[in-house]
């Protein structure tokens, strides 16, 4: 079964695969629904792969994703529950299979989310799981999402480090023998976890303080 990682950030889309070549790619978090007339001319005018990628069908809807859904006007973001529905999680989450997968198969999703949003897991996983059909230019994938879970962001940048490359062993087994403390600075936000030894996550010391990393004070 196909695996993606998908870190949907405030900032930048981030989704990886396990594959050699070309298996990680990020994107602006930005899309937006267009008009079927708006897909059909703009793809007609459209001449490099580059572009075209941003350009998708997902369940016969048209969207525009990335740099490119900047360029149509003012991007609202969804928070909170309304960012972990399957009109907006899940179009972000196909939009990344779509661009990262040359075929459709059977797919588990593995979404990360900051620490104060634990309370919407189960809405990401619902959000993923089901059919998906992507069109990117000439191109038609089907992806069937039959398994889905979580991880806290601060965790998977901590296991990015700790782990090699497969997730199978250690790297650092250092830092897995005693406490520590992931700070995780993102777009307009920052969040910090505590994690023991083994890799436990110490959620009384879960939290986003209420600066952020660009806006002094």
């Amino acid at each position: 079964m196909s695996v993606l990682i998908l870190d949907a950030g405030n900032s930048i889309i981030k989704a990886k695969i396990q594959r050699k070549d070309q298996g990680e790619i990020t994107f602006p978090h930005a899309f937006r629904q267009i008009t079927d007339s708006e897909y059909t001319n703009i793809l007609a005018r459209t001449g490099t792969a580059a572009n075209i990628q941003n350009y998708l069908r997902i369940n016969d809807i048209p969207y525009v994703i990335g740099e490119s859904a900047e360029r149509h006007g003012v991007i609202t973001q969804r928070s909170g529950a309304a960012r972990y529905t399957r009109d907006y999680y899940g179009i972000l989450a196909a939009a990344a299979l779509g661009r990262l997968y040359e075929r459709g198969s059977e797919v588990s999703v593995f979404g990360s989310y900051p620490p104060g949003d634990v309370k919407f897991r189960e809405d990401l996983m619902k959000s993923v799981v089901g059919d998906w059909h992507v069109e990117i230019g000439d191109s038609e994938r089907h992806f069937r999402v039959t398994y889905a879970n979580t991880f806290d962001e601060p965790v998977g940048g901590l296991m990015n480090v700790l782990l090699t490359e497969d997730g199978q062993h250690y790297q650092h087994s250092d830092l897995n023998g005693g406490r520590s403390l992931v700070i995780d600075i993102g777009g307009f936000t920052t969040d910090w976890l505590a994690v023991n030894p083994c890799g436990e996550v110490d959620y009384s010391l879960a939290q986003r303080p209420d600066w952020h990393p660009e806006r002094p004070g």
